[in-house]
Order: structure tokens, then sequence, then C-alpha cells
């Protein structure tokens, strides 16, 4: 892999090689459970805010499958001032390892960022010197502002100064904008994601979510929340909208919180970008028939929504208001007005009963979204269930058997396997298909799980 160089600060952007297919972007990491791949947001972010300060280079090892040798070689070669990378509670021991290795052949800053960084990031920083900082909003400018050595100004970031450690959160911003982002530095064709064009680009309308779910970390009391300035959005957009772009996924998430906002957007998307078609994630609660007919005529073409369980009592004390009956008419209003529903799931929720879990599953069939996503549950570093246990608690095994027969049962009926072949190319459907029968067949228990995180610790 070959850069330009030039005498300004360079920026290595990087998303670390893993052995495994796995997604670390906004304070968050998962394994890709069906091939799926997004691009990384915080990486894609800051290239728009480092661009205009120096040269950016990404690496994106996960979507190149690159291997460790390769990255530190393409690392060496761009002699980088300052590496930001994305670290995940998934791969840290991995991630770490090579972050040493760069250091040791760059002598470059290192700014990392991710989930297992948000739980005592003083303790994360005192245990590995050769990490220079932790970024907690990836909309700030603090990697420019570490770069020059002006620390005073860091209002997102742990460093380490001194010989003292730092911690500057921010958390009370209104509102961000930053340059339109090197989207042409992510192009890659393992970047795709369900019932969507294969080829998409990723905007960021604003930053955190206003709730507190108590499984989730991206809350208000963890991450914070802004609006990103409006002008700025639609620039980014008619500059992506000029050179082709035909789908955005706007990776908010929450879209949609402040109705004044997001009914401009939907005007001035309907006026300014033509042909240009749209998903997001969002919640029920949000949602009404008014609301789901004006996504429509801006050219939404899916809302990912995030129903948990179908247990109501226990979704109240998981902080997320559950109404299933509710949920099944605005699918079907979104299914009159051509947006399909992308439903999410939880299974193994502290307190969750295999009754309650079954339960789930069969509202999820009855329900009947475009797809539907399974996930079980794992306490997320930074979220209120985490903080209040002070460990990481996994689900039971149950959870894991009722997720992989939820996914068997979802996906093995003939009307699901015929909607997905005619919403995506025969290839596409083929392949994510088999990706999907794979999954459902070898996907691990939550004692195997277990095992895989603890293997990955440092």
């Amino acid at each position: 892999m070959a850069f330009a160089l030039d005498k300004r600060n360079r920026f290595l952007l990087l998303n670390p090689p893993f052995k495994r297919k796995i997604l670390r972007d906004y304070y968050c990491c998962t394994f890709s459970k069906a091939g799926y791949l997004w691009h990384p947001i915080d990486l894609l972010v800051q290239s728009g805010i480092l661009g205009e300060s120096g040269s950016v280079a990404v690496i994106d090892a996960v979507a190149k499958g690159m291997s460790r040798e390769s990255v530190v070689e393409a690392a060496s070669d761009f002699r980088p001032t300052a590496v930001f990378c994305l670290v995940g509670s998934l791969s840290v021991k991995s991630d770490i390892d090579l972050l040493l290795d760069i250091k040791n052949k760059t002598s470059a800053k290192i700014i990392v960022s991710g989930d297992v960084c948000l739980e005592r990031p003083e303790e994360f920083l005192d245990k590995r010197a050769y990490i220079d900082a932790i970024l907690f909003d990836f909309t700030s400018s603090d990697i420019l502002r570490i770069a020059e050595d002006d620390f005073e100004s860091a209002d997102s970031s742990a460093y380490r100064r001194n010989g003292e450690i730092k911690l500057r959160r921010n958390r009370k911003k209104k509102e961000f904008s930053y340059p339109v982002p090197c989207h042409d530095k992510f192009e890659s064709l393992s970047y795709k994601m369900p019932l969507i064009p294969s080829e998409f680009k990723t905007v960021s309308a604003s930053f955190g979510c206003p709730y507190s779910c108590a499984f989730c970390n991206s809350g208000v009391s963890s991450l914070g929340f802004s609006f990103r300035n409006h002008e700025n959005l639609m620039e980014e957009i008619a500059s992506l909208s000029s050179r082709g772009a035909r789908h955005i996924f706007f990776k908010d998430m929450t879209f949609g919180v402040d109705e004044a906002r997001t009914e401009r957007l939907c005007r001035e998307l309907v006026d300014a970008a033509k042909g240009l078609t749209w998903h997001a994630y969002t919640r029920l609660d949000l949602l009404d028939e008014q609301r789901i007919g004006m996504y429509a005529e801006a050219g939404c073409r899916l809302l990912q929504i995030g129903i948990e369980t179908a247990d109501a009592e226990l979704g109240r004390r998981m902080g997320k208001n559950v109404d299933i009956a509710r949920a099944r008419e605005i699918f079907n209003v979104m299914k009159k007005k051509g947006i399909a529903a992308g439903a999410h799931f939880i299974l193994g929720l502290p307190g969750e009963s295999a009754k309650s879990a079954f339960s789930t599953a069969i509202a999820a069939v009855r329900l009947d979204p475009g797809y539907a996503s399974f996930n079980v549950f794992a306490s997320r570093p930074g979220s209120k269930l985490r903080e209040s246990e002070g460990v990481a608690r996994e689900a039971s095994s149950t959870a894991g058997f009722v997720a992989r027969l939820a996914y068997a049962l979802f996906y093995m009926r003939p009307s699901k396997v015929l909607f997905l072949m005619k919403k995506t190319k025969w290839k596409t459907s083929l392949a994510s298909f088999a990706e999907a029968v794979r999954y459902i067949l070898f996907m691990p228990e939550a004692r195997r799980d277990r095992a895989n995180r603890k293997a990955t610790q440092p």
C-alpha cells in the first residue's frame, strides 16, 4: 500500500484486523452475524476533521481483509504523526498488541476509541504507556489538538501529560459541525447491509442518544447527545449527491428525535437530492402515519427499530417501553408506504424467563419485518446495567439456543426467502441466505461467548 507523503501532519485512521469480521465503531463492539459491514463512522468523521490540517490515510483492515503484518508495514510506509485506532472489547488484546508494534515502528502518537475505553479510562491509559490518549467524542477536534500538543484545549478525551493522566469530557454541547469527510477513502465492496443498495454512504446527523436504555451505552448519561448543524449536514449530502451517491445510511443512534429538524431535513432531501434514498435507526415511539409518510416521500426505504423484547414488564425495567400491538400497526403502515422494517431484539436480558424469550421469538415472526436481528445480551461498557453491577454480565445458554431458534423460525419460512430474493440481487440474496444458515447452525452458545471474551482480555 503506497501513500503520498508531505510535510504536514500525517494522520492514520485505523480499524485493526481480526480473525473474525468485527464491528467496533460508535463505542459498540460486536461480531458481524451475517457478513454485514458498514463504514466505521468514528474514522469517517475524523477524516474530514483531520483532512483540513494534514494528510489522511485510512486502513480498514476488516473491510479489506488485511493481515496484521500488512497493516504494520502499511503504517510504517505512511510514517504517521498520529494514529487514531478503534479498539473493541471483543478484540482488545489483539488491538493493543498491534498498536504497540506500530508505536515501535513509527513513534507516532496513538489515540484510541471504543467501548472498552469508556470504563475506567484512566486505568486503561495507565496500563499502556504507549497509548497517548482516548477520544470520547468522534465529532471532536481533540486528535488535532493532541497531535499539536495543545492539550489545554482538549474537551472530549483522556490523555497523558507531564506524567499525569487528565480526563476531560464535555457532554453539554448542543450542536456540532465538521468538514465533509473523505468518503472516497472508504470505498470497499465489503461494506453491505440488509435490504439496501450495495453501494451506500454513511452520514451522521447527531451524536449519541437522548434516551437512557439500561442495556445500552449510547445514551445521554454515557456519550451525551447533540445535533449536527443543519447547513453543515446538507453540505455533506449535497457533496455526496453531486458525486453520484444514491443511498445514505444516517448513522444516528436515534434518528428523528427533534420533529422540526427532521421535517426540515426531509423537505430539503426532496428538493435538493432527487432520487436519493436512505435508511436509519429510530424508535417506535417516534413514528406515526404522518411521519412515516414524510419519510417515504423523502426517500426512506428502511427503518431499523429496536423492539428488544415482547415482555412489556421486562422492557419497562430496561427503560424501554414495549408495545407489540403498536409495533404491528406501525410495521403495516411502513409496508404500505414502501419502507421496510428492520426489527432488533435482545434475548437473555437480566430477569428474562425462558417463556419470555420464546415469546419474543414468536412475536418477531408475527410482526414479519423485512429482516430481524436477534442479539444475545452482554452488558456493554458504559451502560447502566454494567455500572450498577460493576462486572461484565452475560446471558444464560438458554438465550443462545432461543436466538438460534428465532433465526430459524424467522428466516426459514418460504415467504421470507422469497421476500429477500425479490429485494436483493440473486447472488447477493443467495450469499446472505448461506450466511444466515451458517449462523443459525454454528452460532456460539453463551458459554462459548464468555470464553471468547475472557480469551481476548489483556
